[in-house]
């Protein structure tokens, strides 16, 4: 596995090659709140509208409820609490204010779920070639990404 990092001119980009082939796609990621925050390892996932985080987490930085929302997954709707955290994506940009859902369906070893609410800020892709998965991502966005150019 090999990750690389870059500081330009208004962006900052994170490269991370994965060995082989990879049916998910995990990096860390920080949860802050209030100046504490928490290395969590994070799977990205397109399907998600909004980001998850672990009840270890919400614990760990003692959030305080903000709201409630429900979450679908395979077993139907389910009832969260939600907080508001900061997130570090690792390329070291920070998101302010996210509204994050707390499920039992994240543990320990996987406590955050990076939903579109994050990905949208960001020029992001995914390439599979030579049998490698690479995850690619820049923020804030500087531009398409267009493979029929």
């Amino acid at each position: 596995m090999k990750e690389s990092l870059k500081i330009g001119e208004g962006f900052l980009s994170y490269t991370k090659e994965f060995d082989g082939t990879v049916k998910k796609i995990e990096t860390t990621a920080y949860v802050i709140s209030e100046e504490r925050g928490v290395e969590v390892t994070g799977i990205w996932d397109t399907g998600a509208t909004n980001s998850c985080i672990s009840k270890e987490i919400v614990e760990a930085l003692g959030l305080k409820q903000f709201g409630e929302s429900t979450v679908s997954s395979i077993e139907g709707k389910v009832p969260v609490h939600t907080y508001i955290v900061d997130i570090q994506l690792p390329n070291r940009n920070k998101l302010p204010d996210v509204e994050v859902a707390c499920t039992e369906l994240l543990d320990g070893e996987l406590a955050m779920l990076i939903g579109m609410d994050v990905i949208k800020n960001c020029d992001f892709s995914i390439s599979n070639v030579g049998g490698k998965t690479t995850l690619s991502i820049r923020t804030p966005s500087k531009g398409n990404l267009d493979f029929c150019k």
